[in-house]
C-alpha cells in the first residue's frame, strides 16, 4: 500500500475524505469519472471533517486549488469561499480547536472558545478586524491551555480574511516565525515530564498485539506497524525520538487491527511530550 497523499498533522483533513476527493478530481482530469465528474467550482470548495492525525489542511487546499484551475481550463479557479477555513476552526469541538499544551504556557481554553464561538456566529457580519485584534486570553501554566502560537496565527488569519475587500484572492500563507527557545524547566515541571513519560511508556509495557483495543471485522491500524513504532518509541523517548518521527509515522489499515482512535490519541499525547 503505497502512503499518504500529504503530510500528516497531529489534526487536519479527514484522509479517507480527501482521498476520494483527490481521486474524483483525478478522474474527471482523465476523462475517466463518467457521471461522477466534478466541476472547477465543486473541487475547490469540499467540506473535509478536521480529525486527530489527519492530512495537512495547508498543503490539501495548495493542491486543490491548483488542480481546480486545469479543471477551469488554465484560466485560474475560483478561490475557496470567504471564511471557509475560519469557520473550519471555529466549528470544532470545544476543547479541541488548537493543540493543547501543558508544561508551556498557553492560552485559556475556554477564554479562547468562548471567542471562537463569537468568531463563528459574526463572521462576514459584525465581526470587526479590530475587536479580533483587541482580544485579550488569560495565560494558563502546568494545567491545559491552548497553544499560544496556535491561536495567534489563527487570529492573524482572521484579521487578513475581515481586512480583505470583496472578491479579493485568500491571502497567501503566512511563513512561520522561529520558536523561541524553551525555558529551563522547574522542578515541578521535571517531575511531571517523567510522569508522561511513564504513562506513555506503560503502552509498551503490554503485549505486543494487546497494547491498544482491536477493531475485530472491521479495518484498524495494522498491529505489528503499530508494535514496531511503540517498541522504538520505548527505546528512544528519552533520547532521539523527535517530533517528527511521530506526525510522520504511517501506519496500513489491515482487518482486526489496532482501533484508530486508541492509537492517535496515544500518538497526540505522545506529540505533545516530544514539544514540552
Amino acid at each position: 500500500m503505497s502512503g499518504p497523499r500529504f503530510t500528516v498533522a497531529m489534526r487536519g483533513y479527514d484522509r479517507t475524505q480527501v482521498d476520494a476527493h483527490c481521486s474524483r478530481i483525478e478522474a474527471t482530469l482523465a476523462g475517466t469519472a463518467g457521471t461522477l465528474a466534478i466541476t472547477a467550482e465543486e473541487a475547490v470548495n469540499p467540506v473535509f471533517t478536521i480529525v486527530l492525525r489527519g492530512y495537512d489542511p495547508r498543503e490539501v487546499e495548495a493542491w486543490v486549488r491548483a488542480q481546480a484551475a486545469l479543471l477551469s481550463g488554465g484560466t485560474g479557479a475560483a478561490p475557496l469561499v470567504r471564511h471557509s477555513e475560519v469557520l473550519r476552526v471555529a466549528e470544532r469541538p470545544a476543547g479541541e480547536r488548537f493543540t493543547v499544551v501543558r508544561l508551556a504556557e498557553g492560552y485559556d481554553i475556554g477564554d479562547v472558545d468562548a471567542f471562537l464561538d463569537r468568531v463563528r456566529t459574526t463572521v462576514g457580519t459584525t465581526l470587526s478586524a479590530d475587536e479580533v485584534q483587541r482580544v485579550q486570553f488569560t495565560t494558563v501554566r502546568l494545567r491545559a491551555g491552548y497553544d499560544m502560537r496556535a491561536v495567534d496565527d489563527y487570529l492573524d488569519e482572521v484579521v487578513a480574511e475581515l481586512q480583505q475587500p470583496p472578491g479579493a484572492p485568500a491571502p497567501a500563507a503566512p511563513v512561520a516565525a522561529e520558536p523561541e527557545p524553551e525555558p529551563e524547566p522547574s522542578t515541578t515541571q521535571w517531575r511531571e515530564s517523567l510522569s508522561e513519560r511513564y504513562e506513555l511508556l506503560r503502552v509498551a509495557e503490554r503485549p505486543r498485539g494487546e497494547r491498544f483495543g482491536r477493531t475485530g471485522l472491521t479495518k484498524g491500524y495494522d498491529a505489528d506497524q503499530v508494535d514496531a513504532f511503540v517498541d522504538e518509541v520505548r527505546g528512544t523517548l528519552t533520547s532521539t525520538l523527535t517530533r517528527d518521527d511521530v506526525v510522520n509515522v504511517h501506519f496500513d489499515d489491515a482487518r482486526g487491527g489496532y482501533r484508530h482512535r486508541e492509537v492517535d490519541a496515544w500518538l497526540v499525547a505522545l506529540e505533545e511530550h516530544t514539544r514540552s
